[in-house]
């Protein structure tokens, strides 16, 4: 989500003439990390997603080229991450009544919402896959989740088209500096993905 928030812009030697919308944003800062560890205190850690997590991610306010100014305008960038049970619009609402400050008007805008999304292991697409899995690696498959958002999200729950969250690489070094994916990971989970669709297309194991 986005808060905007509005006051006055003046100049930084007399800020009695402007109202400071940088002093809301370290406010709403400090009221989201409360809110973050009520949520976990309400909702535990989910067996595969984890924690439930509000991180600002991007504070937008005022110009280099003019630090004696204060600015009219500021912004904050709110990434949240639920589990089951947690209502999206509640937390929509609290992050409003968060951004609440004395002569400064606020605004929470939701840019995305996406619902968490969850599909039987004993599904065939996810019984294909781990069939496949077995036979390319010769492993037991692992069951798992993943705690950001994928085009699953998408499929299953608006498009009704089950799906199964799988490739190489590892999930915990997302989005960090020196990303990696390994060669022959890549070759390995593109067998596995022929082989799932053999399995699924064909019925084979009994997958459909």
């Amino acid at each position: 989500m986005r808060v905007d928030f509005t006051g006055k812009m003046a100049h930084g030697a007399m800020p009695q003439h402007g109202r400071n919308p940088i002093q809301a944003v370290g406010a709403l800062l400090v009221a989201l990390r409360a809110y973050q560890e009520e949520l976990q205190a309400a909702h535990p850690a989910h067996e595969h997603l984890g924690e439930v997590y509000v991180t600002p991610t991007v504070v937008q306010a005022g110009s280099q080229e003019q630090v004696n100014v204060i600015p009219a305008v500021a912004s904050v960038f709110v990434d949240v991450r639920t589990v089951p049970g947690v209502a999206h619009k509640e937390v929509a609402d609290r992050v409003e009544e968060l951004a609440s400050f004395d002569g400064i008007e606020s605004r929470v805008a939701i840019l995305v919402d996406r619902p968490p999304v969850e599909v039987p292991v004993e599904h065939p697409v996810v019984t294909a896959l781990a069939a496949a899995h077995t036979a390319v690696t010769g492993e037991e498959p692992v069951y798992g989740g993943v705690p950001g958002s994928t085009d699953g999200t998408v499929l299953t729950h608006w498009g009704g088209i089950p799906s199964v969250v799988y490739g190489p690489g590892g999930k915990w070094i997302a989005h960090q500096a020196d990303e990696f994916v390994e060669v022959e990971e890549i070759v390995r989970c593109t067998r596995v993905f022929a082989e799932a669709a053999r399995r699924f297309l064909t019925g084979a194991d009994g997958s459909r």
